[in-house]
């Protein structure tokens, strides 16, 4: 996929683009501190999407087709998926520091997990993919780059870039649905909205350790009965990661 041959181009030169804008000023002297963090880690409590199978970011292992989804297997409403495992990777950069205790950076947190997602015929387990993109608020001993002491909490919010929502955009009326007159557009939905809460502290032994909570709320999707009526349905996400820092 080209996309992700991409992306790992984009991680590899941030990671060597780091030590030439890790320069910052303190008074007369300039000291060399990293504005680039790079960190990694796996869910500890899973993740609940709900909501239409049409919002939500996943990768069909169980058929043939991959890119091509079944919209049979699924009914439109009491739809849900449990992350069953997640592997985070976070880049950050530390681009604006307000004062001593504030500051603003950009940070895109990548998840990579195995879902179990409830399906008409069985359950099955996907892999899915985002990509969220942040700006996010730090305040503490956390947010200052004069300091190696990297502790307080911080807040963010921005959108989720979703790389697998193979989902058909055209309409379908699955078999089972608990309205059988009832037709729903699925559609492509990349982008989700989300806000992140997060807390970080210095273990004894040199290391960085963060507690990440994000919820999203996906765009509204439509469903539209034979009569003609309409009904808007959003779905929601909330995730709760245990990170470990990786810096070099």
């Amino acid at each position: 996929m080209k996309f992700l041959r991409y992306l790992g181009f984009l991680i590899l030169f941030l990671m060597l683009s780091a030590k030439a804008y890790s320069q910052s000023e303190y008074g007369e002297e300039k000291i060399r501190y990293s504005r680039f963090f790079h960190s990694c880690g796996f869910s500890l409590f899973t993740e609940y999407v709900s909501g239409p199978m049409s919002s939500v970011p996943f990768y069909d292992t169980t058929g043939v087709n991959v890119v091509k989804f079944d919209p049979e297997r699924f009914s439109v409403y009491d739809n849900n998926s449990w992350n069953a495992l997640s592997f985070t990777y976070i880049i950050r950069y530390a681009f604006w520091r307000i004062d001593n205790d504030h500051s603003l950076s950009l940070a895109m947190p990548i998840n990579l997990g195995l879902s179990y997602i409830k399906a008409n015929d069985g359950s099955g387990a996907y892999g899915s993919l985002s990509v969220p993109l942040m700006i996010q608020y730090s305040s503490g001993v956390a947010s200052t780059f004069e300091t190696e002491v990297w502790k307080g909490w911080m807040v963010g919010a921005g959108a989720d870039f979703n790389i697998f929502p193979v989902v058909s955009s055209e309409q379908f009326k699955p078999e089972k649905s608990p309205n059988p007159d009832e037709i729903f557009y699925g559609t492509k939905h990349w982008l989700q909205p989300s806000l992140e809460f997060s807390y970080r502290w210095l273990s004894e032994y040199d290391r960085y350790h963060e507690v990440n909570l994000r919820g999203g709320m996906g765009m509204p999707q439509k469903s539209i009965n034979h009569q003609g009526d309409s009904k808007s349905i959003t779905p929601f996400s909330v995730k709760l990661s245990y990170i470990v820092s990786i810096n070099y």
